[in-house]
């Protein structure tokens, strides 16, 4: 456990603090104050608790309410001491000369409960370019300082939650890359991987719910297909997604299966299949039309291709026209490491 710095006397009925050790300890006075896009970092210095604007009880960027055991763990951990480590909380001033706890509800609330009078305080200022996007400013300072004392790090739904909000508010519409940045510009300790989840997460919920309805997995494109199209299960069509060219093969080796059917199975051949097109991962509606025509052209040239080879296949049938020379080892002990797998 990290050292505390003593801060909080009683005496009797009284209560003292005095933050001399607290502010010469050496740990205290080399803590670096966290960068923000949108705002400049002032002093650290001792606020009165009663001085202070709180409009919330809460952090709002975070998708909880009310910590109860954070807040009775800051009180046990006040009495005896501060961790010298630990940002103190938030103050942000306006360019209009007023200010709003930003940071530092539960601590602010330890506070109160303890009969603490002042506290150390970290004073910024808001840039003059962010007052009237000041939402959105918030969020990236309160998700970002998740560094201090029984600290509860946002959560990946902190950030979705936040996400889909100021969108939302803006109404603006915003790729995914443009999500990326945004959760990038706060401080977080996510992977690659996990911002890619927020963003897709926020993406779906925002920009790709607003414009194009998304069909994240087939089954979901299957169950509308069964809503909608009126068919007959022995001709239910094909649903092709039109993402990539692997899933328009699939659907072709559908077809010539369908067009040839199967005679000892005692399935009837289809002359025609339906199909049936939807697409993934768009963000436009340029990107809408040309994954359809994309995999419309393919289908048709997959078709000729394999005219062009059954004819061709027809005229040399002896010949096969592949050659499998081997396989990779994989097999350590068991296999040699150093050529192909003979296949019998």
């Amino acid at each position: 456990m990290s050292k505390l710095v003593p801060f909080f006397y009683t005496a009797g009925k009284s209560s003292i603090v005095n933050y001399d050790a607290l502010m010469e300890d050496e740990c205290f006075k080399s803590i670096c104050a966290p960068e923000f896009v949108c705002a400049k970092f002032k002093e650290i210095s001792i606020k009165d608790i009663s001085t202070l604007n709180v409009t919330s009880a809460t952090n709002k960027a975070r998708a909880g309410g009310v910590d109860t055991n954070n807040i009775n763990g800051l009180c046990s951990e006040f009495s005896l001491g501060y961790r010298p480590e630990s940002f103190p909380p938030v103050l942000m001033t306006f360019p209009d000369g007023t200010s709003e706890l930003w940071d530092g509800y539960n601590r602010y609330s330890a506070c109160i409960n303890l009969g603490i009078k002042s506290f150390p305080i970290a004073v910024y200022e808001l840039n003059q370019e962010w007052v009237d996007n000041i939402e959105e400013a918030y969020t990236i300072v309160s998700l970002g300082l998740n560094n201090h004392a029984q600290c509860k790090s946002a959560t990946q739904q902190d950030f979705v939650t936040c996400g889909i909000t100021m969108i939302k508010k803006r109404k603006i519409e915003m790729t995914k890359a443009g999500i990326i940045n945004w959760i990038n510009k706060i401080r977080h300790s996510f992977t690659k991987r996990q911002v890619e989840s927020i963003a897709n997460q926020i993406y779906q919920q925002t920009t790709v719910s607003t414009n194009i309805i998304p069909f994240p997995h087939p089954r979901d494109a299957h169950a509308w297909v069964k809503d909608h199209v009126s068919t007959e299960k022995s001709t239910f069509p094909l649903v092709i997604c039109c993402k990539e060219e692997g899933y328009a093969i699939k659907a072709q080796i559908r077809v010539m299966k369908n067009y040839l059917g199967d005679v000892d199975a005692g399935v009837d051949p289809i002359d025609t299949t339906g199909a049936v097109l939807y697409t993934k991962g768009c963000d436009t509606n340029a990107k809408v039309d040309a994954q359809r025509e994309f995999v419309i052209k393919f289908m048709s040239e997959f078709d000729k291709l394999i005219l062009d080879y059954a004819a061709k296949r027809a005229a040399n049938p002896d010949h096969t026209p592949y050659q499998i020379l081997g396989a990779i080892p994989q097999l350590n002990g068991v296999e040699s490491m150093d050529s192909l797998v003979p296949i019998n």
